[in-house]
């Protein structure tokens, strides 16, 4: 017997399997076909103030598909050893607006938002870019010095950051994978080709 699509399991796309299928260039590619193709602003986010935080509502559609990102922002997470944010992306066809897919929300905000700034810096950043600077230590610095690197030749990293604990570790990350990297304060911002904030 067939099953009917609506009860067929919706697949959950985490992190790792978001990563491998939509690599930085892949998914600047993507953004720059998406931004072209927009005609408006879209609709309208929403913000709802709960006890513990905030919960955050971000639809989206376009003719692949309709979307909703749904995060929240825990303040109280850090100091309890679990992130700050998490979110979840709920795709849905275009056609039938059954659920096609769940994807992890904050792994999906990182590559995306990575992918912007690289593309901005693609078409505006010199083509010799050599020397970034990252201000932050989190995930976003993580994905911004992967996707900056992925558009442009970036061969020394400088993280700067209120934390130096995560600056260090962030930089020894960055070094064990290959990329020359250490700590810097916001003077460094004089020597850099690319700044990210």
């Amino acid at each position: 017997h067939r099953v009917p699509a609506a009860m067929t399991p919706v697949p959950f796309i985490d992190a790792g399997r978001l990563r491998s299928l939509l690599p930085t260039p892949v998914a600047v590619a993507a953004l720059e076909d998406a931004f072209r193709a927009v005609r408006d602003a879209g609709p309208v986010r929403s913000h709802v103030a709960v006890a513990a935080g905030d919960l955050l509502l971000m639809p989206a559609h376009a003719p692949v598909g309709v979307g909703v990102k749904l995060v929240t922002v825990a303040p109280d997470n850090p100091a309890r050893g679990l992130p700050l944010i998490h979110g979840l992306y709920v795709l849905f066809a275009a056609d039938t607006l059954a659920p096609v897919a769940l994807l992890d929300g904050a792994a999906l905000t990182a590559v995306r938002t990575a992918a912007v700034s690289a593309l901005a810096a693609h078409h505006l950043a010199r083509a010799d870019a050599s020397r970034l600077v990252v201000f932050g230590a989190g995930a976003q610095a993580r994905a911004h010095v992967e996707a900056l690197r992925a558009v442009r030749p970036v061969t020394r990293v400088t993280i700067v950051s209120r934390t130096a604990g995560r600056a260090r570790a962030l930089a020894d990350d960055l070094r064990a994978s290959g990329v020359d990297a250490g700590t810097g304060t916001p003077a460094d911002v004089r020597t850099a080709d690319l700044v990210c904030t």
